[in-house]
């Protein structure tokens, strides 16, 4: 497991949270290279100049190819076992298996291990927000991520993993705009972090939840980008309801 001292807050980031998210993105080692771990596809998007989302002019895969090795990365393995364990669909009931228990909890133990993650729970554990027992933060990352709630009907249809990882569809549209694969309905246009780690996003949307922040910016590449977290609240328990980034334009 990695604990070296660079995946320990310094004073400066625990008073300003956007150092402590530029940190966290210098941490992710595992982060994939763009012509070498994978080449994407740039479709062209045309308004229709009336409030709705556009439409594409080709047909592309975002992925135009990725690389098979990146696969076999510890969080990469994990992360893709997951992804088919969900009904996209909303509404329907989802019924979670040992053998899925078994891969969320391996996804988990498998991040942790990792820089963003042991930075966040270091960060955490000095402010306060939890203890310092990694058993008892993988618990509660569990929980935070992968119990079930309800978005439509009665019966638990959704998890915080399945909306801000994958995306549902409600009423034959999609929520969230790049998935793994196509469920044949119409895509929203919106923005999504490409080539980064499962274990950088995983970090970065537990470590907003848990301090509480709905709209955290800082800086990547001179661009400000400013991340979303919505809580949901259900049955008196916080949930994670959505969480992205957005775009907000160059650095002066």
């Amino acid at each position: 497991m990695t604990t070296n001292h660079q995946n320990k807050p310094t004073e400066q980031e625990l008073h300003n949270i956007k150092a402590a998210l530029t940190k966290l993105w210098q941490l992710d080692h595992n982060r994939l290279e763009p012509g070498r771990d994978y080449e994407i596809n740039l479709p062209i998007f045309h308004d229709d100049h009336h409030g709705h989302d556009g439409h594409k002019e080709h047909g592309l895969r975002l992925f135009a190819s990725v690389d098979p090795e990146v696969f076999k990365r510890p969080t990469f393995r994990a992360f893709w076992a997951i992804l088919d364990n969900y009904i996209p669909q909303t509404g329907i009931p989802e019924v979670v298996d040992e053998e899925e228990l078994r891969e969320n909890r391996t996804f988990i133990r498998e991040s942790m291990k990792t820089a963003p993650m042991q930075y966040v729970f270091h960060y955490l554990v000095t402010r306060g927000i939890i203890k310092n027992n990694q058993d008892e933060f993988q618990k509660s990352l569990n929980k935070i991520w992968f119990d079930m709630y309800r978005r439509e009907g009665l019966k638990a249809d959704s998890s915080a993993f399945e909306h801000v990882f994958l995306g549902e569809i409600r009423e034959g549209h999609a929520l969230v705009p790049i998935r793994f694969t196509s469920q044949g309905a119409p895509k929203k246009f919106s923005t999504s972090f490409i080539g980064t780690s499962p274990e950088f996003e995983f970090a970065l949307y537990s470590l907003l939840f848990l301090l509480e922040r709905e709209d955290t910016e800082f800086v990547v590449h001179d661009i400000r980008v400013n991340i979303k977290v919505y809580p949901l609240k259900q049955d008196g328990v916080r949930r994670i309801g959505s969480g992205f980034p957005e775009i907000h334009g160059y650095v002066a």
